[in-house]
């Protein structure tokens, strides 16, 4: 299992090769935007590479309560990423949306990235017979 945990100041996170899926959960520090925004409710939103549209991911739900090494308690929404998610290769986008009353009041949001691979072992093997 991979981890990255998307903090404010990164600016890409790298969500592994294409096609791959379940093995890489990202995770997002909602301490501030919680603190700030006391009652709101966390989503996370996806826009795939080159797609113009974006799509909810399930989220387990907030993992409140979490203490850091400097002893500070955090708040944290997860994302598994899926095979979906990281179907299409190269640069797409996540963001992190605090919602209150219905609202979006507040968002946060990042690039994605994801590593072409090599076609699937049926795919590759029909490429190599139409060479033929």
């Amino acid at each position: 299992m991979k981890y990255i945990h998307a903090t404010p100041e990164m600016i890409v996170l790298p969500l592994g090769r294409q096609g791959e899926g379940g093995r890489t959960t990202v995770i997002f520090d909602v301490t501030e935007m919680a603190e700030e925004l006391e009652g709101a409710s966390f989503s996370i939103f996806v826009q795939r590479p080159y797609e113009s549209e974006s799509y909810e991911v399930v989220s387990p739900g907030p993992i409140s309560g979490v203490i850091t090494p400097e002893g500070e308690t955090e708040q944290r929404e997860s994302w598994l990423v899926s095979r979906y998610d990281t179907a299409i290769a190269g640069k797409g986008k996540c963001k992190v949306v605090a919602v209150k009353n219905g609202a979006v009041i507040m968002s946060r949001e990042w690039k994605t990235e994801i590593e072409k691979s090599m076609p699937e072992p049926d795919t590759f093997t029909e490429a190599l017979a139409d060479d033929d």
